[in-house]
């Protein structure tokens, strides 16, 4: 089940069991959630998987090494905060040559000149 932080179900999530092991022989397994926060990932062996959620306005929440045909597996997604920016160059106009991500932990920059690689 994919709830929110509060406990209340979130419909449509998107659920993915990928191998736990990077040289593994399983498939990706993907799903959405019903209107109850439930789901089943169906053709999964019984490998073991990260199994993770992610939904419109939450940040992805993943438990490791889930075992395949394991039940009453259960995420809870934290609300996410809005991120808006721009990116300027030392003259203040907007820069062209450089390419930002964000996720839940981290900030990074990536410039896309020679020197920046």
């Amino acid at each position: 089940m994919v709830r929110d932080a509060g406990g209340a179900p979130l419909a449509d999530a998107a659920v993915r069991a990928t191998p736990s092991e990077y040289f593994s022989a399983s498939s990706t397994v993907v799903a959405k959630t019903a209107a109850d926060g439930r789901f089943t990932l169906a053709g999964v062996d019984r490998s073991a998987y990260d199994v993770s959620a992610e939904a419109a306005d939450h940040l992805r929440a993943v438990r490791e090494q889930v075992r395949g045909g394991t039940h009453d597996v259960e995420l809870s997604l934290d609300a996410g905060r809005p991120l808006a920016g721009e990116v300027v160059d030392k003259r203040g106009e907007p820069s062209r040559r450089s390419r930002w991500s964000c996720n839940a932990t981290s900030v990074s920059r990536a410039r896309t000149s020679r020197r920046w690689r």
